[in-house]
């Protein structure tokens, strides 16, 4: 097997476009339910804290901010640069090597009780998640043919949201005890972070099997210079192929915003979940955090059904609605209470489950050459889960209601509406002139 990707020839394009590679395609999906399992351990992990450690609200969203941040310094540049120069092999390696690296790092963090530490050792696992997820993403998308990317990378997200779900469960069970009072009423886990520790060093244990799997298994390499014109990243110019600028694709642009909202929008409700549930109803964190898990489990459900309605509807108008109706839920969260608070936030991870992928895909069509470095950008709009959160925190300490704040999400799903019905359309300019059908096809849906 060796250590050494296998290049992927001209030849060897033409028939990746018409048939998945599925061993590759099964092995890096396996990264996507890792991101899952960090991002749901991270989601519970946010409300432990303040139990534990005493902090406000608004200071237990700099974990999101620790975490989306290192998305945005990684994706900016870095992460392209890794991807561009050593190819998604080696990218996804030396990303497996940081979320370790940051998974052990929680370990003398978790001992001492200090939180900067935590927040440094939750950026390097998101250094690393940033970094596969700049692989991965535009791996699975050029990885068979375009007219399927879609449907394939809702497929392989699907499996992010498993991990989603199972990060919660571990987290309810590991740091809450599966309650929050013991049998004579005194309050567990107070001023003890052992269980996080140990998860955390567990979670490296398996990162590492898999780190070791990507190293001895070949992975065909995308080469994007054969791949070009078949990507769209050329454009026809008077029978002859042209090269475009990044910046020329504004389904990209609008793209990253789009992203950018909605991101913002699916941290800020899940950082604040536990605690808009425990505000609506008399239950406790431990529960509530029950309410989480059953919301993710939907989220993964709704992803395998949209990924089976994008087969018969178009993207881009299941995306449309999608926004507008989790859009709806926050206008009513912000007035609502009780039971249908609930009911309504829970119901946002169903109109969720689709966008981050159905973006990502839209985003992504027709670049070519520019396929890594925009993978990158859009990886760095992981940024808005770091604004949205502290924003809606704010407004909860100020308030003294976590779902005031739920104006922002609103204006994040506002912002995929706008990317679905107007900014994801591609450019003619940069539009491939020379296309088989499936491009043909493609271009005018």
């Amino acid at each position: 097997m060796g250590g050494i990707s296998a290049p992927i020839t001209t030849s060897q394009n033409a028939a990746a476009a018409q048939k998945t590679l599925w061993g590759p395609l099964i092995l890096v999906t396996s990264l996507f339910f890792l991101w899952g399992l960090a991002y749901g351990l991270l989601d519970v992990l946010n409300k432990h804290l303040q139990e534990v450690l005493g902090i406000s609200r608004t200071q237990s969203t700099l974990l999101q901010l620790a975490y989306c941040g290192a998305y945005f310094v990684m994706g900016i540049y870095p992460a392209g640069a890794i991807l561009r120069r050593f190819g998604y092999r080696i990218g996804i390696i030396f990303g497996l090597g940081l979320y370790i690296l940051g998974a052990i790092l929680m370990y003398p963090a978790s001992s001492y009780l200090t939180y900067p530490g935590l927040l440094v050792a939750i950026f390097v696992v998101a250094c690393g998640l940033s970094t596969l997820e700049s692989a991965a993403n535009p791996y699975i998308a050029i990885l068979g043919p375009t007219s399927s990317s879609a449907f394939r990378l809702n497929l392989s997200q699907s499996f992010n949201g498993i991990g989603s779900v199972i990060g919660p469960v571990i987290a309810s069970y590991a740091f809450f005890g599966g309650s929050d009072y013991n049998g004579s009423g005194v309050k567990t886990g107070a001023g003890d972070l052992t269980s996080v520790k140990y998860v955390y060093l567990g979670v490296a244990g398996i990162v590492f099997l898999i780190m070791i799997a990507f190293i001895f298994v070949k992975l065909p390499e995308i080469n994007e210079a054969e791949k070009v014109a078949y990507e769209g990243g050329l454009e026809a110019d008077g029978g002859e192929l042209r090269k475009t600028k990044i910046w020329e694709h504004t389904n990209l642009i609008w793209g990253v915003f789009a992203q950018f909202g909605y991101i913002g929008a699916q941290f800020g409700i899940a950082s604040l979940f536990i605690n808009v549930v425990t505000e609506s109803i008399s239950i406790s964190s431990s529960q509530a955090s029950l309410y989480l898990t059953y919301s993710l489990v939907m989220f993964t459900i709704a992803r395998f059904i949209g990924s089976a309605l994008l087969k018969y509807i178009s993207a881009r108008i299941l995306l449309a609605i999608y926004s507008l109706c989790g859009a709806a839920l926050c206008a009513y969260l912000i007035a609502g209470t009780g039971v249908g608070a609930v009911v309504a936030v829970m119901a946002t991870y169903f109109f969720m489950s689709i966008m981050f992928p159905t973006i990502f895909t839209l985003a992504m069509e027709n670049l070519g050459e520019h396929t890594k470095q925009g993978a990158s950008f859009m990886v760095s709009s992981l940024l808005g889960g770091s604004i949205w959160p502290l924003c809606m925190a704010a407004v909860g300490d100020a308030t003294g209601v976590t779902a005031r704040g739920f104006f922002m999400p609103m204006i994040g799903f506002l912002m995929v509406l706008f990317f679905a019905v107007y900014g994801s359309r591609v450019p003619e300019k940069v539009k491939v002139g020379h296309h088989g059908p499936e491009h043909e096809a493609i271009a005018k849906a």
